[in-house]
């Protein structure tokens, strides 16, 4: 087993977070210089921004994904109490805030229960 001697630790910063950090471990004492040093905060800056891209289009996929079940949601909603589109949304976040729960969650219930055909009147 052999001992580390040198540790640096650069922060992966993307915007105003930091998303990880990027670890050197060397052997040797003192084993990274000035140049070193820059080139790994090089790294730890790419590989930041290359996870924060692919975090961003999964947040994207699922935003798509929930807004056909949102969508389906206020359209229920509309329906069954002649309300607007707003006051269907409105009702939603109403739901979810009193309820601690998220929307998509409440949105994706309530799909459930009218095609299963649970929905008292």
């Amino acid at each position: 087993m052999t001992s580390v001697r040198s540790i640096a630790a650069l922060p992966m910063h993307h915007d105003r977070f930091v998303l990880g950090v990027l670890i050197l471990a060397a052997e040797r004492p003192d084993a990274f210089d000035a140049t070193v040093l820059a080139n790994a905060a090089d790294l730890a800056a790419l590989a930041a921004g290359a996870w924060s891209a692919v975090v961003r289009e999964e947040q994207l996929r699922r935003a798509l994904n929930s807004r056909d079940d949102i969508g389906q949601a206020k359209g229920i909603l509309m329906e069954r109490f002649s309300i607007t589109a707003d006051g269907a949304f409105a009702l939603l976040r109403q739901l979810s805030q009193e309820s601690n729960t998220p929307l998509l969650d409440i949105a994706q219930h309530l799909i459930v229960t009218v095609t299963n055909g649970d929905v008292s009147t």
